[in-house]
């Protein structure tokens, strides 16, 4: 199936607008009369308008009983100030003081009404960041615009001067000052008390000095440990090397040589040696005599060695001097280590009787610090109230003098000219809204209406794209021109359909259009054999005799060939009278067609096709044999509601062009007519849109 024409919004509404231009202009016109009206019949209204001006000239203080803190006037002014001044002057209060009217209990109906116009007439705008707030009132007089603005303002100075701290607050804050005086004295008494009991002047320092001393003691102690051990173990290095030292040491030493000895182990060795010799000489070295000799000799070397080595000595001893340093120096250590315990002994004592001193001002730090505590809480509430009677004094003053934080800087003011109504804004206003309802009017109407208008509409119903679309030839200028190639568009969407028909003939019962370049139907193009096409519709009157005519002869003359028109209603009749299809083909000579014809039209060119028998049964023989004469067989069928004989040539047809009036067919009818053809054999070939209207001028549809 092809894709359906989507109708842009722009043309939707522009031809709305056109064809409906009557109810468009009525819509417009009254809308403008009805605004024209409104705007010479109000009554006249006139704006008078003051500004006022907020500013940190004065701190109020808060009746709280907070720590005072230092206050300073700032420049800038917040913006939730502002809105609280300007909900302030829209408040009832200010409405009920400016009428008059009390402000509690019932109101009368009068004055409830006066308040009611007062609010509905004052205006309170802010100014977006600046500090100003613009006040408006709309009246009918200059004058009385400002005196009701001038009440407004008036009412509102009054009513902060009426709400703010008065004189009764110095009163209430000099009571409890008094108050305040009397707990700071008792709170002082009880930490003088406490100090004297517990023998503490000032807590802090006292346990900062106990502490240095505790921590000097600590040092001290540890000072003297240190000592103590280096004296015992220089006491026990000393006693160690006191046992390890010798009472007595030696004096005078001296030795003697053993030359004597020497001389004469000499001369026995030199003996030994000499007889050896002369052994050797007669004896073997291994012989018992020379080996004795032998030892001899090895032994007299040694003695001689002795001799050498160890002559005689002579030693003399006396008092050793190290060992009597040694005694001394260890009787005078145990003299310092005794010191050192007494002296740590001390230092221990003072430390423990210091530590129990910081233990109990410790102990005290609680009591102390919540009797502080107390103190400081009596200072700051006496200090707190002495500020705030103070500052209720000065409030007071300031609100005799009417001194506030807002200040009139524009006095009411009226230039004298109306605000309301306004001619050209209202003119303006109401064609611009008359031209948009009048739209959403004319485009209601038209798209709700359930008829069709455009190609577009047609297709979104039917889900194909329409084959042609045919102006009508009463209202669309150029209709001719435009209707001929749109005849040529069907041609060419007929024959591309049936080719695909034949490509594919279990295809789906909508066949696709093709669209053709410039819509012309292929010269010299000739079908193999006539396709039979049946034009119908779904009501009477849609032009389906007249666009069947129209197209015989656009066809005649593209193909330059056979093309035969078939009136279904005539043959039907002529078949009732006569019971049989002996019929004939007659040239229509102005579209060069052929048209169904009888025995009594027979001319030069007259075509005779005949068959007997029942009409339905023998339908399709005779439009057999009108094949083999003709190359384009258009079968004119009634409508859908006036007779079935568009749904009995089904077997003898090749597909069916359904014939759809722009503005005269509604869709309910079209939904009708595509469920019935939809459930036949032969495909529906699309759609043609006739008498199509163009109430859009054509330089403006060619823009849209």
């Amino acid at each position: 199936m092809s894709a359906a024409t989507t109708t842009k919004l722009r043309q939707i509404v522009v031809e709305a607008i056109f064809r409906r231009k009557r109810l468009f202009l009525f819509l417009v016109l009254s809308i403008m009369a009805a605004v024209l009206a409104f705007t010479f019949l109000i009554p006249r209204q006139y704006k008078s308008e003051a500004k006022l001006i907020v500013q940190n000239v004065r701190e109020a203080a808060p009746l709280s009983a907070t720590a005072p803190v230092h206050q300073t006037t700032r420049n800038e002014v917040s913006e939730s100030e502002i809105n609280s001044e300007a909900d302030l002057l829209q408040s009832p209060m200010i409405a009920h003081m400016a009428v008059g009217a009390p402000t509690g209990g019932v109101q009368t109906h009068h004055a409830q009404q006066e308040i009611n116009r007062l609010s509905h007439h004052l205006k309170v705008d802010p100014v977006h960041q600046t500090s100003l707030i613009n006040l408006s009132y709309t009246a009918q007089t200059p004058d009385q615009a400002n005196r009701e603005l001038q009440r407004v303002i008036d009412s509102y100075f009054e009513a902060r001067a009426g709400h703010s701290m008065g004189t009764g607050a110095a009163d209430f804050f000099n009571g409890q000052l008094e108050k305040a005086k009397r707990q700071l004295d008792a709170d002082q008494q009880a930490l003088t008390d406490y100090g004297l009991k517990h023998d503490i002047s000032e807590l802090d320092d006292e346990k900062k000095l106990q502490l240095a001393r505790v921590s000097s003691l600590q040092d001290q102690i540890a000072q003297i440990d240190s000592q103590l051990a280096m004296q015992r173990t220089r006491r026990a290095q000393q006693a160690e090397q006191l046992q390890n030292t010798p009472a007595r040491s030696r004096g005078l030493e001296r030795s003697i040589t053993n030359q004597y000895s020497q001389e004469r182990l000499n001369t026995s060795l030199v003996d030994l040696e000499n007889r050896r010799a002369e052994l050797v000489r007669r004896y073997a070295p291994s012989d018992r005599q020379i080996l004795e000799l032998d030892d001899k000799i090895a032994n007299t070397k040694l003695a001689i060695s002795d001799a050498a080595s160890k002559p005689a000595a002579e030693t003399a001893t006396e008092v050793n001097p190290v060992y009597q340093q040694l005694s001394s120096a260890v009787a005078m250590s145990e003299g310092e280590v005794s010191g050192s315990q007494a002296q740590r002994a001390v230092l221990q004592h003072q430390f423990d009787q210091a530590q129990n001193r910081l233990d109990e001002l410790e102990r005290a730090t609680t009591d102390v610090n919540a009797l502080k505590r107390n103190l400081d809480q009596a200072r700051t509430d006496y200090a707190l109230y002495a500020q705030r009677k103070a500052d209720a004094h000065i409030s007071a003053e300031l609100d005799k003098m009417k001194i506030f934080d807002v200040s009139l800087v524009q006095p009411p003011y009226s230039t004298g000219e109306p605000v309301r109504p306004r001619p050209l804004l209202y003119a303006v206003t109401g064609l611009v809204f008359a031209f948009l309802f009048a739209t959403l009017v004319v485009v209601y109407l038209d798209t709700s209406s359930g008829y069709f208008y455009t190609p577009g509409q047609l297709d979104n119903l039917t889900g194909t794209r329409t084959l042609a679309t045919l102006a009508d030839a009463h209202t669309a200028p150029h209709a001719e021109e435009i209707n001929a190639l749109e005849y040529r568009r069907l041609l060419y969407g007929i024959h591309k359909a049936m080719q695909q028909r034949r490509l594919d003939p279990h295809g789906s019962s909508i066949l696709p259009m093709v669209d053709t370049p410039h819509g012309e139907w292929p010269r010299g193009v000739i079908a193999q054999e006539a396709y039979v096409i049946a034009v119908t519709s779904s009501v009477r009157g849609e032009g389906v005799s007249y666009i069947t005519e129209h197209l015989a002869h656009e066809a005649a003359r593209q193909f330059g060939s056979q093309v035969a028109v078939v009136d279904m209603r005539e043959m039907l009749r002529r078949f009732e009278a006569d019971g049989n299809l002996r019929f004939g083909f007659a040239l229509q000579e102005p579209g060069n067609y052929w048209v169904l014809a009888n025995e009594n039209d027979r001319n030069s060119s007259w075509r005779e096709i005949g068959s007997r028998g029942n009409f339905a049964a023998r339908l399709c023989p005779w439009i057999d044999r009108a094949r083999e004469e003709m190359d384009l067989i258009l079968l004119d069928c009634p409508s859908n509601v006036e007779s079935t004989l568009g749904s009995e040539v089904e077997p003898c047809v090749d597909g069916y062009v359904a014939v759809v009036s722009a503005g005269y067919t509604r869709k309910a009818s079209v939904d009708q007519l595509t469920a019935t053809l939809s459930d036949r054999r032969v495909p529906v070939l699309g759609y043609l849109l006739n008498r199509r209207t163009y109430p859009v001028p054509r330089w403006l549809h060619r823009l849209i």
